[in-house]
C-alpha cells in the first residue's frame, strides 16, 4: 500500500495549519495582547504559506526528475523562502516602526513553526516516496 501524501492533500494539510495559526494568533493579539496588535498579522503567515507550498512542489518535481538533486532544491528553496521573508520583514518595518517588536517577535514564531513544519513534512514525504530505481 502506497502511503504517499498527494499534493492536494499536502496544500490542505498546509492550509489548516495556516489558518489555525492565523486564528491562534488573532485571538491572542484580541484577548490578551490588545496593545502590541499590529496591522496585517495573517499576510507574513499567507507568504509563509504560498512560499512553503512553492517549496514543496520543487521538491517532488525535483524528487520524480533526478533525486540525486533533492538536497540541493532543497537548500535552495529554503534559502529562497529566507531571502523572500527577510525583504519582507525590512519592507514591512520600514513603513511600520512603532510596530517593529511585535510584529518581528510573531513573525520569527511564525517563520520557526512553518521550518518545522516543512522539515516534518519532507521526511514523511520521503520516508512514503519511493524514488526511481534507475538511479
Amino acid at each position: 500500500m502506497n502511503k504517499s501524501i498527494t499534493l492536494r492533500k499536502y496544500a490542505r494539510i498546509l492550509m489548516l495549519f495556516t489558518f489555525t495559526l492565523v486564528i491562534c494568533l488573532e485571538l491572542l493579539y484580541m484577548i490578551w495582547l490588545k496593545a502590541y496588535s499590529f496591522p496585517g498579522l495573517a499576510i507574513p503567515l499567507l507568504l509563509m504559506w504560498l512560499t512553503t507550498l512553492a517549496g514543496h512542489i520543487a521538491l517532488r518535481r525535483t524528487l520524480a526528475k533526478n533525486p540525486g538533486n533533492f538536497t540541493r532544491t532543497f537548500m535552495v528553496s529554503t534559502t529562497v523562502k529566507l531571502f523572500l521573508y527577510l525583504a519582507y520583514m525590512v519592507g514591512y518595518l520600514w513603513f511600520y516602526r512603532e510596530y517593529a517588536v511585535p510584529f518581528l517577535l510573531t513573525f520569527v514564531s511564525a517563520y520557526f513553526l512553518f521550518g518545522i513544519f516543512d522539515v516534518v513534512s519532507t521526511l514523511i514525504f520521503l520516508k512514503n516516496e519511493k524514488p526511481n530505481s534507475n538511479q
